[in-house]
């Protein structure tokens, strides 16, 4: 049975965080999305068949500082090094997500996000994925209907 998009993306959080947070300098992405899996043998089938994963872990690698800066544009009183660094890494994923992949109606990514904050931050983060990310998704359509 293939994961769902929402088992895939707290799979990508799980390994992105592993990534940008943790010591272990020669972990590579390989290795981070495996360890993710750790222990649960009937989804390491999965894990081959999961493009998205590979996309979601690779993207906010490859585009970091893109979606840094995005992110930074639409703090409001904050600098992004004063964010919870959990709620960064959320961050990241939904403006790749919205921005870079644009498979997904930003609504549901949003919501997404919203969600990983509930299982892996606290209730202000919720708030604030919420408006960077809402924020991030309108300028992206204001931009779009310019073109």
């Amino acid at each position: 049975m293939a994961l769902s998009r929402h088992e895939t993306r707290i799979k990508a959080f799980q390994a992105l965080y592993q990534l940008f947070f943790e010591k272990n300098t020669d972990l590579t992405i390989e290795q981070a999305v495996k360890n993710a899996f750790t222990g649960e043998e009937d989804d390491i089938a999965e894990l081959q068949e999961s493009e998205f994963l590979i996309e979601l872990v690779k993207g906010a690698l490859e585009h970091r500082v893109e979606i840094d800066s995005l992110i930074s544009q639409h703090l409001k009183n904050w600098k992004i090094e004063q964010l919870n660094s959990v709620d960064v890494l959320i961050l990241r994923m939904g403006v790749l997500e919205i921005n870079f992949i644009g498979d997904t109606p930003a609504a549901v990514v949003i919501n997404e996000m919203i969600n990983l904050s509930k299982m892996f931050s606290n209730k202000k983060s919720e708030q604030l994925i919420n408006a960077v990310l809402d924020h991030i998704a309108k300028s992206k359509n204001k931009s779009e209907e310019m073109h």
